[in-house]
C-alpha cells in the first residue's frame, strides 16, 4: 500500500486514503508521521483485495504526501 491522499492531521497523527500498487484498491486507515511508520509499517500494510504489500512493488513509500 502507498499514501495516495492525506485526509486530515493533527500533529504527527494523521488519516489517509492508502493505495495498492498492485491493484489500485483504496482504504482509509490512520499512520503515523515518523520514519519508522513510513519505512517499516506502510510496506507491509496487507491490501484487503488482492493480498499484497508494497514489499512485492518496486516503488518505495514516500513520507512527503501533501494535504488535499
Amino acid at each position: 500500500m502507498k499514501i495516495k491522499k492525506v485526509t486530515w492531521r493533527y500533529g504527527n497523527d494523521f488519516c489517509a486514503i492508502y493505495e495498492c500498487q498492485h491493484c489500485e484498491h483504496t482504504e482509509e486507515g490512520d499512520g503515523y508521521s515518523d520514519a519508522n511508520f513510513y519505512g517499516n509499517v506502510i510496506p507491509k500494510l496487507k491490501c484487503s483485495s488482492c493480498g499484497k504489500t508494497a514489499e512485492h512493488a518496486s516503488v518505495p513509500p514516500t513520507p512527503e504526501v501533501p494535504m488535499a
